[in-house]
Formats: structure tokens, sequence, C-alpha cells
């Protein structure tokens, strides 16, 4: 059964996790559960802002659902970056340095595979900026900011998508917990596009934020780092089954 939710109020954003250190310790669980514990173990549950997954995958390939994170229906709106790079017209769109760094993959490939990095690239780009246009901000630089925000137009069907996935009903802008899951979802498909052994710097760049700042976000989605050896870049990776770090919550005491 795949394991998937984003409006649940009881998840607990990492920001809170970072600073809450009973998040970080084990329960002994071997002792039976009375009613009370039961009910203050149900009320801890964590729910994962993650992308959908599969717990059961063997495979880094299946563990995120790919046909879930870009829908078929959108995917014919994520195409316009190939005529982009082949009219030569790429430079000029203002796409971000992981898929400029990227982009050259496409002559690479043919058919299916051309298109299924297509839509990644795209849909990279296309999440980028929906990030960009909803940083804090007041709504008025928000409005000034939109007119110099560089990046391709996002298609009228994907930013319905975007729209329903990442904002709450009444509201355009992102909640503190749709944030995170915006940023989610951007690594899993850096992770996709660099068949899972992906070179963080240039998404850092584009996302404006440090590799230590990107840690809590890799662990939630059960990444690990590698390196070759000394002095050598670290990459990231996704192992299978997924593994994510215990996040629990400290046990009330009985009176």
């Amino acid at each position: 059964m795949y394991s998937y939710s984003l409006q649940d109020n009881k998840w607990k954003s990492l920001k809170e996790q970072r600073n809450d250190p009973s998040a970080y310790l084990d329960l002994d669980l071997g002792e039976s559960k009375t009613t009370a514990d039961a009910t203050d173990s149900q009320a801890s549950v964590e729910v994962r802002n993650i992308p959908p997954y599969d717990p059961a995958a063997d495979t880094s390939e299946k563990a995120y659902l790919f046909d879930e994170i870009i829908p078929k229906n959108i995917r014919p709106h994520l195409l316009d970056i190939v005529g982009h790079f082949e009219s030569g017209e790429f430079g000029l769109k203002g796409y971000g340095s992981f898929v400029s760094n990227r982009v050259n993959k496409l002559q690479e490939l043919q058919g299916e595979d051309q298109e299924r990095l297509a839509w990644i690239l795209s849909y990279i780009t296309h999440l980028l900026s929906l990030l960009a246009r909803n940083s804090s901000m007041s709504k008025q630089k928000r409005k000034e900011k939109d007119q110099t925000i560089r990046g391709p137009m996002i298609p009228q069907a994907v930013h319905r998508k975007l729209l329903l996935v990442f904002t709450e009903p009444g509201s355009s802008s992102l909640s503190t917990e749709k944030h995170e899951l915006l940023v989610n979802y951007i690594l899993v498909l850096t992770l996709f596009a660099d068949d899972f052994r992906s070179e963080p710097t240039d998404i850092c760049a584009d996302l404006k934020m440090n590799r230590q700042m990107l840690k809590p976000y890799y662990d939630q989605l059960g990444c690990k780092s590698v390196s070759t050896g000394a002095f050598k870049p670290f990459f990231m990776t996704l192992p299978a089954p997924l593994k994510f770090p215990q996040q629990v919550t400290r046990r009330r005491r009985r009176k």
C-alpha cells in the first residue's frame, strides 16, 4: 500500500523537528500499552511530508512514484524545453543552474527517454518558479518580483496542478508545510534526473540553500551521501527499500 498524505494537520514541520531534541529519542515499545498510552501514541503519529512513495519498493527507480509526481495529463505541456534546446533559444529562457547543466543530455537520448528527461527538467523549472513566486514577502513585493522572475512561462494545465498540490484551498501562497513539500519534490526529481546519484551543488544554488540546510530534507526523503574518496565531491543516493529517520515525540508521563 502506498503512503501519501499532503493535508494532515498532525504533520510536524522540518523546522519543528530541528528545534525539538525529543524528536530523535527512541521509545521503549516493549511494554503493552494501556488505552491511555495507545491514545497518546496515536496522537503523536508522524505523517511524512514527501512525494508519493512505495515503502516496499526494492529499487531506487520505484521508491518514489513517478507517475504520481508527474501525472500523464500534464506531460504534453512539459516538452517545450526540447524545442528551446534544439532552436538555440535555451540560454535566453532563464533556466536554472541544475537544468542548464543537464540539458545537453537531451541530445544523447531519443524517443521516450528524451521525453522523460524533458518532463523532469521542465517540472523542476516550474517548481522552482513557484517557489520563487511564493517566497515570504508582502503581497506588494510579490507582485513586483513576479515581473522580474526568470524562467519559461508555466503552462496553464501545469500551473493548475501546482496550485492543487502545493497551496491550500482559497490561497495562492505556500504554507510552511507546502513549502517544504515543494522542496522535497524538487530534490526527488533531481535524483531521477541524475539516475539517483546526484551532486547537489547546482540545485543548492537554485534553491538558495547550502548543503547543511538541505540535509534535513535529504534525510527525510531517505537519501544517503556517498563520496569516492578524500577531497572528492559528495553525491546523494537513494537506497531501497526506503529507510526514514525516526520521528517520534516524547511520551506524556502518567500522573
